[in-house]
């Protein structure tokens, strides 16, 4: 009986195609990519081996006994690598090696281990296989180990497959079954043609699939830093959080978006791709995970809090150096926690929030994950109590008098928003107003303020108590709303009220977005009668365009250049400070703007505002914040007495 082998050199043409693409045009940036060149170079070995075992063995040349039972050692002993290295393979493209360690890795590897017991012993029992002089060729009572070991292996990949099937498209477990199957084929082929050497043929084939359907894809790699994705972290942190838990090591970068718009993408991202190959390269026990916008997780199979801690010790040291894309240094400062999955975070919701939060800071951070937790806890609780706050009108407008120096009076007051709950107590308006401007909520809140301001001004006739206005804050989201003046309008008529009789305060912040919006809403309030103050003045956006762009009468002084000038405390001050202040209010009183004060603490700072010629002033040395009936009283007293 001769074998033909044609099939088996036409296995060798596509095994070199497959090496040559990995290795030339793909790369080995991954393990995945090393275990599957690794499991190829065993095919190819075992494919050759075979070739010339069939040759001899055509021959029928009883002298080349020691040739074949060589050829055949190499071909079996490598053919059944090739099923133990597919199985490995499958466990690394799945990303659950970390399930596999101690006496589980043990396990996985006995039954190869049993191979080569096996192979060590058959020259003295010939357990699996030899040769009679005459050089035939027969089967030793223990060869069928040999394929119940390959069948053992592949049994584990298909499993490993279907019980981790969501870690992969369909168009990548095709290829997994299809190797499955394909390797089954030439077993029945070969049953009714025993001449035709098929198998490693059509196992050939198999890989060529892989190839292309999974090492030519890269749904779970970044495609910039070649290091594991979001999509890869989060499917194997979930299993993590199911089972047995794993520590994790969290790094952010800052500072990207601004060297994106200095340096360029292009040497940004050559420095990513250097940061997640020093990530990956840094420890054999972490697999490194590129969760996108310069955010890195390292998760650890055996390592301790203590090693971990040290790896972060190493990430620091290397982080206080520069990065360099060539002339470009870049000093990237980072964000960075330890936690274990399933102690410190319990779901994936839970691990999504604390990687999507942002980091803009200029230094290193250490950020412990149940604090963000709980921030993030609050932040619900605040979202849950301004809504039953809106559902049930209970928000509470409070006023705080202004001090008009010219007459010595309280002539107008600031309207300020309270959210008090019956059972959590006060929340800090800097809390709930950012909260409410990102979920939309401060429309409701800044029509029903409007609404109860006007409210109050009807029912107790302030304007007979002295009051010719009330400052009402407009928020930028009001601001873009062009249903705002109808709003407003519809308000006004309802309690037969004049626009005059009302200030509308716009913030720095607001000024510095959207002008053509803002304008055309304030456009349509001063239409109405409204009046505008700037507010914040001196906070990190002033800009002097805003001040003859928009019809503002009033520019309201932040607190912060005041307290520089004179502190509360002790009245001590910065000269250059106090040189701002007089200026400021030298410039504004040039231009025709009315000037206000806020943060008036003490008689010192009355006295001295008063003396620089500030037309208005706000602050607790007048009054606290009051609720409106304690308000009225106040003013009574002050302009009365």
């Amino acid at each position: 009986m001769n074998y033909n082998y044609d099939f088996e050199l036409a296995a060798l043409a596509l095994q070199g195609l497959i090496t040559y693409y990995l290795i030339q045009k793909k790369g080995l940036g991954r393990d995945s990519n090393k275990i599957y060149l690794a499991t190829a170079v065993c095919l190819f070995i075992a494919t050759l081996a075979d070739i010339c075992n069939a040759v001899v063995y055509n021959t029928h040349d009883p002298d080349a006994v020691l040739l074949l039972t060589v050829t055949n050692y190499v071909f079996l002993i490598f053919h059944n690598l090739v099923a133990f290295l597919f199985m490995m393979y499958v466990i690394e493209v799945l990303g659950i090696t970390y399930r596999f360690e101690g006496n589980k890795r043990i396990l996985l590897y006995m039954p190869f281990t049993a191979d080569v017991v096996l192979f060590a012993l058959n020259p003295l029992f010939k357990w699996l296989f030899w040769y009679d002089d005459s050089a035939v060729y027969y089967h030793g009572p223990m060869f069928s180990v040999v394929y119940a070991v390959a069948f053992i292996h592949m049994c584990v990949s298909i499993v490993m497959i279907l019980v981790n099937k969501d870690a992969l498209t369909p168009e990548k477990r095709s290829p997994f079954a299809l190797m499955v199957v394909i390797s089954l084929v030439p077993v029945v082929i070969q049953m009714l043609v025993p001449t035709y050497m098929l198998s490693i043929f059509f196992e050939s084939i198999g890989l060529l699939g892989i190839l292309y359907s999974i090492e030519n894809r890269d749904e779970l790699y970044n495609p910039v830093t070649n290091v594991r994705n979001r999509t890869f972290f989060l499917h194997v942190a979930k299993e993590a959080i199911q089972e047995d838990g794993a520590y994790c090591l969290m790094i952010k970068l800052s500072g990207l978006k601004y060297y994106n718009a200095t340096v360029g993408v292009e040497s940004v991202n050559d420095i990513l791709q250097q940061i997640g190959s020093w990530l990956k390269n840094l420890t054999r026990d972490a697999k490194c995970y590129d969760y996108g916008a310069g955010r890195f997780v390292m998760m650890f199979d055996r390592s301790t809090p203590d090693q971990i801690e040290e790896f972060l010790h190493m990430i620091e040291i290397r982080f206080a150096a520069s990065w360099e894309s060539g002339d470009m240094k870049l000093e990237i400062p980072i964000q960075h926690s330890i936690f274990r999955l399933k102690d410190d975070i319990k779901s994936v919701e839970e691990l999504v929030l604390v990687l999507d939060t942002t980091f803009d800071g200029t230094e290193n951070e250490a950020v412990v994950v149940s604090d963000m937790l709980a921030l993030h806890q609050r932040r619900i609780l605040v979202e849950t109590l301004i809504r039953k706050a809106i559902k049930n009108k209970s928000f509470r407008v409070y006023y705080q008098p202004i001090w008009d120096r010219k007459t010595g009076r309280v002539q107008s007051a600031e309207a300020l928003i309270r959210l008090i709950d019956d059972e959590y107590g006060f929340i800090p308006p800097d809390e709930f107003i950012p909260i409410a401007e990102q979920d939309g909520m401060i429309m409701e809140i800044g029509e029903y303020v409007f609404d109860e301001v006007c409210r109050f001004y009807k029912e107790n006739e302030l304007q007979k108590a002295g009051i010719e206005r009330i400052e009402v804050n407009l928020s930028l989201i009001q601001c873009m709303n062009r249903k705002l003046s109808e709003q407003f309008y519809d308000i006004l008529n309802r309690y037969g009220l004049d626009a005059g009789s009302f200030n509308l305060e716009i913030t720095e912040s607001a000024a510095a977005g959207n002008t053509s919006a803002l304008m055309n809403t304030i456009d349509d309030l001063t239409e109405l009668g409204f009046t505008f103050s700037l507010d914040d003045y001196g906070t990190g956006y002033s800009n002097i365009s805003y001040m003859y762009e928009f019809p503002f009468s009033i520019i309201k002084l932040d607190k912060s250049i005041l307290w520089s000038a004179m502190s509360p405390r002790d009245s001590s001050g910065d000269s250059n400070a106090m040189v701002i202040l007089e200026n400021t209010l030298v410039m504004m009183k040039r231009m025709d703007y009315q000037t206000l004060v806020e943060g008036v603490e003490t008689e010192e700072q009355k006295n001295l505002l008063e003396d620089l010629g500030c037309d208005l002033l706000q602050g607790y040395y007048f009054s606290r914040p009051v609720p409106g009936d304690e308000f009225i009283a106040n003013v009574r007293s002050v302009n009365e007495g």
